[in-house]
């Protein structure tokens, strides 16, 4: 399988910066309902293309064995192990954290007693988005893909792109449970990296530069075509160094907001916004540059 670049990582890491912006102000409770549409159809879709575009890039390859157990484990490093330490133990650590810190304010607010703890702990597990930190459930979702993905066979991609817009076409009617609808939803904006990278190697030598257009989702690639040229520029450079730190302001933005409205109230939405993108990249480089090895790995998923 022959994959040449598509986007450098200068213009990756700008679709992340600029979706992971709109996702922390859409997180903010008190504008959250006027960014929905936009974050739904096309800040995760963008997290989930420029993932499978970095997948399929680099990371494939690295780990791609010829059966599916090999694939999984072997490979030059055992691939669920890497994901289970990125992405499950954040998901557990962060999830857990925060719905302690919810049930916490919900004691002092004297509302503690009207919540099903139970229930909402189990929900962490099982329906993430039903849980007192619905934040979490793009990492598990994430994780299924990548599962997925990486299981099948190379000769077996096309198939599964094709199978994939079955899944978002009919995402409703998948079961609730364990992100299986998210993971219907979005797998196939995982896909279109590997979609992207195959019709731009078969079509490059003929100057057809409208291959993308296969996604036929217009207003989606506007949105990843605009921040590409926006990458380009003075501005761009600054989203491209946020997009960096995407993992880390995704991982810990949610207790940023909560803490930070505590105190300021939710009416300061766009400086609660500006503070739970920068506190995650400064925490992110301090514990880095200090070795607080436990925290990064519990907490950002580090190696």
């Amino acid at each position: 399988m022959k994959h040449i670049e598509l986007l450098n990582t200068n213009s990756v890491d700008a679709i992340k910066g600029v979706s992971i912006i709109i996702i922390v102000f859409y997180h903010i409770a008190c504008i959250a309902p006027n960014l929905e549409l936009f974050v739904e159809s096309m800040a995760l879709p963008a997290f989930m293309f420029s993932s499978g575009l970095l997948y399929f890039q680099y990371t494939r390859k690295k780990y791609y064995g010829n059966s599916v157990l090999s694939r999984l484990t072997g490979g030059g490093g055992n691939f669920v192990v890497l994901k289970l330490k990125r992405l499950i133990v954040p998901f557990l650590s962060l999830g857990i954290s925060y719905s302690l810190l919810k049930c916490a304010y919900f004691y002092m607010v004297g509302t503690i007693c009207e919540i099903d703890l139970a229930s909402k702990f189990l929900n962490l597990i099982v329906c993430p988005r039903d849980s007192l930190a619905p934040f979490v459930w793009f990492l598990l979702a994430l994780f299924l893909i990548f599962l997925i993905v990486h299981a099948t066979n190379d000769r077996y991609l096309k198939v599964l792109s094709v199978v994939s817009v079955f899944m978002y076409l009919f995402h409703q009617k998948m079961p609730y449970v364990f992100c299986l609808q998210d993971v219907a939803k979005y797998l196939l904006f995982f896909m279109c990296g590997d979609i992207a990278l195959r019709m731009r190697g078969e079509f490059a030598t003929k100057n057809n530069m409208n291959c993308i257009l296969l996604f036929r989702f217009m207003y989606f690639i506007l949105y990843v075509f605009t921040i590409n040229l926006i990458a380009h520029t003075i501005v761009g450079r600054y989203i491209s160094h946020i997009g960096r730190y995407s993992g880390a302001i995704y991982f810990l933005h949610a207790f940023v907001i909560a803490i930070i409205t505590g105190i300021l109230g939710d009416k300061h939405y766009f400086v609660i916004g500006l503070l739970a993108i920068a506190i995650p990249i400064v925490v992110d480089v301090i514990t880095k540059r200090y070795h607080f090895s436990m925290f990064r790995r519990v907490f950002l998923g580090s190696k």
